[in-house]
């Protein structure tokens, strides 16, 4: 029977310890429920590592010192996970309605107490004690189960006053914290010589982490996501805009070889003048699209009202020179050019100076265009 506990622990703080590191790993919320979760789950691995140290020990007289401090943690941080998974069902709770702070300082108040008790109990040797090497319950063992069985009690009247509150799902997943420690209870009923307590609990957390908190997980990192998206999109063309711009200049540093086209939409500001900035609007979203035909979403960047900037890197030098031929071709095709457009390339590191390079030449560019249209000079 030792050796089953032992070894059922031990899988069980496996548990424990992937539970965490999946906590600190993947959940970059700040939400308080979700300190409290990563306080229990360390305080059940505390709890199972001295418990796994009590059943290693018992029949062992000589170490009869070290079973009782071991029996004596295990209680204490018995008390302090019933206390955070309590509080972690009123977070949950406060995250959908108003709710006083008072329950969480009574709890934490009656946790004082209840270690206080256990403490001077098992010094008297009432709570428990160690005989021959053996752990033994005292006179006051039932007493020292008040905190965790109210605990208990109280939570499981939090769910029941608010399940409809919390839903089907969040109620279900958070019952766990009462149905396996009381599970455990009738099965120490049945089988006193054995206390499934602890693994009852990890259960609970595993129930928690999987039904609520890798959820939590998941919907904040769709949330993040599309903020992300959201601060760097240009609402107008649905292109990238100025801040994914810089981002993008920093992270193609390291290359060993860039492309930059500097774009400028032609006769904006007449259109604007002589047909409305609605017209304008178009004028640009159109372009927009055109340089979807032939680049990558990820590459092209809205930098200000008629400039656009498409950077990436090269991999192929055949590849890009004709992909970049076939697009000054289509804008020297049309009757009249919707933009001005210019080009460089070199080392990732200068790329400033190659995104400068390929703005002089669109200004090269522009230069012709007012040439061959006047009407549009300055515009």
């Amino acid at each position: 029977m030792k050796t089953a506990m032992v070894m059922s622990e031990a899988v069980s703080l496996v548990v424990l310890l992937m539970l965490f590191l999946g906590s600190i790993i993947e959940n970059k919320s700040k939400h308080i429920k979700n300190t409290v979760y990563k306080y229990a789950v360390v305080d059940c691995m505390i709890a199972v590592i001295t418990d796994m140290l009590s059943w290693s020990l018992n029949g062992y007289g000589k170490y009869s010192h070290m079973m009782f401090v071991t029996n004596l943690m295990s209680y204490v941080m018995g008390y302090s996970m019933t206390m955070f998974l309590c509080v972690y069902l009123i977070e949950t709770i406060k995250e959908k309605k108003e709710m006083s702070s008072l329950p969480e300082k009574v709890i934490q108040v009656a946790f004082v107490i209840a270690n206080v008790f256990v403490v001077a109990g098992s010094l008297a040797h009432k709570v428990f004690y160690i005989e021959d090497g053996y752990y033994q319950v005292g006179d006051w063992y039932v007493y020292a189960q008040i905190f965790t069985t109210g605990i208990m009690i109280y939570s499981l009247y939090l769910l029941i006053m608010n399940a409809r509150l919390l839903g089907r799902h969040d109620t279900i997943a958070l019952l766990s914290y009462v149905f396996f420690p009381t599970l455990s209870a009738i099965m120490h009923y049945i089988i006193p010589e054995v206390s499934f307590t602890f693994i009852a609990v990890v259960f609970s957390e595993l129930t928690i982490y999987i039904m609520l908190q890798a959820e939590q997980q998941a919907e904040f990192r769709l949330r993040e996501k599309v903020l992300m998206e959201v601060s760097h999109t240009d609402t107008l063309t649905k292109l990238q805009n100025r801040l994914a711009y810089d981002e993008a200049r920093q992270e193609l540093l390291t290359e060993p070889r860039i492309v930059a086209l500097f774009c400028d939409v032609n006769g904006l500001k007449y259109t604007n003048d002589n047909f409305g900035h609605k017209a304008g609007d178009k004028l640009i979203a159109e372009f927009g699209d055109v340089l979807k035909q032939f680049f990558r979403h990820e590459s092209i960047y809205r930098i200000s009202g008629d400039e656009f900037v498409i950077l990436f890197p090269v991999t192929d030098d055949d590849a890009y020179r004709k992909r970049v031929d076939e697009f000054r071709q289509m804008l020297e095709s049309q009757e009249r050019p919707i933009a001005s457009m210019g080009s460089s390339s070199g080392e990732g590191a200068k790329v400033r100076e190659i995104i400068k390079d390929a703005e002089s030449k669109m200004y090269e560019d522009k230069k012709l265009f007012h040439e061959k249209f006047p009407d549009y000079k300055g515009r």
